[in-house]
């Protein structure tokens, strides 16, 4: 024996085509009908017959109306004309809800490493805001924050933090309504692109030429980089990412910079880097926290999209764990290379990107920083800027 059943019919806008759907077995369907009838009134506002093997029937648009209540049976007839007719299901119709950002920059660039995006939901018959979520990607498609599913009627700020400058990102919001309205503002695409650095997160980095030293000052603290061993090479450059065009050459086996006096890399933070000339499977960056130390090592592999360099971020401490950053095609030994740095809860996030060649050098280089293989420019490589981070 035949049965049908229509499936759950949310409410949807009548001034746009809409598909009933519904389950049937028996023999083969070859048409079905549908009747809509007002529930006030209970007359008859829509009967047609869809001659397909479809398990559904399209309501056109402007059949119907917004604001309004109805139930529908359908009956679907096999190829003998045999027909099995569904019970009721009620249903209404609302006007379309506004459900979008209401804050986005006009050049959908944020300035920022954190922002308020203002979500706004409104329907004009009422029609109650059940739950919701917003979903931040990255340019890889994977999830870099989300709000998870919220339930509640009313909507507000979300703020996400930790943008990487430089990155390219996705953010979308999707909902649900009282009687099963689906929202969704599908993916939208936002850069972000810092400002300079306030104050009171810059770090700014000198060179002393002729005290072997690197100095590194910001409004709260003093610091210096110590050179091993005392003396330095120093490399004129041409670089728009040095004030004075000096670099310092840490290239040669036993030579880095530390950064251990009166500055303390703990809790959660991002860290702005750039530097150049990376020796390939070699640490070129040690940083410090409460549990031991992590290395940075500069990477080259084969993958489905061709020959990649990346950046491997190894710890030496419990818990052990491996981070490798995204992937940018092979660099020129004379290219700088931008790093931002996460941490937030003890664990790293990496990003890297090529800056092009801008350094007039005839040479190639390697980098230290503890720092342990390459140079450092004065004021631009490695320049940092810090903000501490609330995860």
């Amino acid at each position: 024996m035949a049965t049908i059943s229509l499936n759950r019919i949310p409410a949807f806008d009548a001034g746009f085509d809409f598909s009933v759907s519904f389950k049937y077995s028996g023999n083969q369907a070859v048409k079905n009908r549908l009747i809509v009838y007002e529930d006030l009134t209970n007359e008859s506002v829509y009967d047609e017959i869809a001659v397909t093997q479809m398990l559904s029937h399209m309501i056109p648009a402007g059949t119907l109306i917004n604001g309004k209540n109805y139930n529908c049976t359908i009956t679907a007839y096999d190829i003998n004309n045999a027909e099995t007719v569904s019970s009721p299901v009620s249903f209404v119709c609302k006007t379309k809800p506004l459900w979008q950002f209401n804050n986005m920059p006009s050049d959908n660039i944020i300035r920022n490493s954190s922002f308020a995006f203002d979500l706004h939901y409104s329907q004009s018959e009422s029609e109650v805001l059940n739950e919701y979520k917003v979903t931040v990607l990255t340019s890889a498609d994977s999830v870099f924050w989300t709000t998870g599913n919220i339930v509640n009627s009313t909507v507000q700020q979300v703020t996400v933090r930790n943008l990487f400058d430089d990155g390219i990102y996705y953010i979308r919001a999707e909902g649900r309504t009282q009687n099963g309205m689906i929202l969704d503002t599908g993916n939208i695409q936002f850069t972000v692109s810092f400002n300079a650095p306030t104050s009171y997160s810059h770090l700014s980095l000198e060179n002393k030429k002729y005290e072997g030293i690197v100095k590194v000052s910001s409004n709260i603290i003093m610091i210096e980089g110590k050179s091993n061993p005392d003396e330095i090479l120093y490399v004129d450059i041409d670089s728009p990412h040095s004030k004075d065009g000096v670099a310092v050459d840490v290239r040669r086996e036993g030579h880095w910079v530390s950064f251990d006096e009166g500055y303390d890399l703990d809790g959660s933070f991002w860290s702005t880097l750039i530097g150049f000339g990376f020796t390939q499977n070699k640490e070129f960056l040690r940083i410090n926290d409460e549990n031991g130390y992590v290395s940075l090592y500069w990477r080259k592999g084969i993958f489905a999209n061709g020959v990649k360099n990346y950046v491997e971020l190894r710890s030496n401490h419990e818990p052990v764990y491996v981070v490798f950053s995204n992937k940018i095609n092979p660099v020129k030994s004379l290219n700088l290379i931008k790093f931002q740095i996460r941490r937030c809860n003890g664990l790293y996030e990496i990003r890297i990107s090529d800056f092009g060649k801008a350094i007039s050098v005839n040479y190639d280089f390697e980098m230290k920083f503890d720092m342990l293989d390459g140079k450092i420019i004065s004021n631009g490589i490695w320049n940092q800027a810090l903000e501490r981070l609330e995860c």
